[in-house]
């Protein structure tokens, strides 16, 4: 499981890179609906690789998910 944990967490993470433009525009634009589906998003991810055990990788997406409310630019 550690495997598919740092596979998910070195593979799949970082691709959520090209969806994060969109939502700091939702973001910087003021935009609270589209701002919250944007979060709502990455938890539903974030909640999905709980459930598959994945912890390392459900650490770094909680991590993307504060950094991003808190208006950070770079997330990685």
């Amino acid at each position: 499981m550690r495997a598919l944990d740092e596979a998910v967490k070195a593979y799949f993470v970082p691709h959520i890179e090209y969806y994060l433009p969109r939502a700091r525009r939702k973001m910087a634009i003021g935009e609270k609906e589209e701002e919250e589906e944007a979060i709502n998003k990455l938890r539903d991810f974030e909640r999905f690789i709980e459930r598959l055990g994945l912890i390392r990788s459900q650490n770094k997406m909680r991590e993307i998910i504060s950094r991003l409310k808190m208006g950070e630019t770079r997330i990685f």
